[in-house]
């Protein structure tokens, strides 16, 4: 008998522990937001300007651009932040602000949720002309909650590399 009432109690708590489980709310699972698409670069004389599509339900986004024969191109931005930094995956000077609006060398301006311009160095003898002989950009989208939905950010866009022609 008293092992039919162990029994009991253990089987009873096990079902209050059960039901109380099933009324908790599941964690909402986290969507991925997509990575940016259509890439473009346009340069015209010294500035650069990069665009991209939208990403539905993005916060912001990061750009990260190299230059070629040229750190003015060399720069991490954050249009959610409306930060821009100098950057290169071996540089020791990483971080110095360059978001400049007064377009000296490398200077960023944020145009657009999807649009970012950046002025390059001159080249020597041609002060009309990039000293970059090439830039490259990839851009990642950051995720949020919108609408009770959790995004997390995306993947970075492949690089898109523009041939400028440019040099010293």
């Amino acid at each position: 008998m008293k092992n039919n009432i162990k029994l009991l109690g253990i089987t009873v708590i096990t079902l209050v522990i059960g039901l109380f489980t099933l009324g908790c709310a599941t964690a909402p699972v986290a969507l991925s937001a997509p990575t940016p698409a259509n890439i473009k670069i346009d340069v015209t004389g010294r500035t650069m300007t990069i665009t991209w599509d939208e990403v539905a339900n993005a916060k912001g986004y990061e750009i990260i651009t190299f230059s070629e024969n040229c750190g003015s191109g060399l720069r991490k931005i954050d249009t959610r932040a409306g930060t821009a930094i100098v950057y290169s995956s071996n540089a020791s000077n990483n971080g110095a602000n360059a978001l400049l609006n007064d377009k000296s060398n490398g200077a960023v301006e944020i145009l657009a949720k999807n649009k970012i311009q950046i002025t390059l160095m001159p080249a020597m003898g041609d002060p009309s002309k990039p000293m970059a002989s090439a830039v490259t950009a990839k851009v990642m989208a950051f995720g949020g909650t919108v609408e009770g939905k959790k995004y997390l950010d995306s993947d970075y866009s492949s690089v898109v590399k523009k041939e400028l022609g440019g040099g010293m």
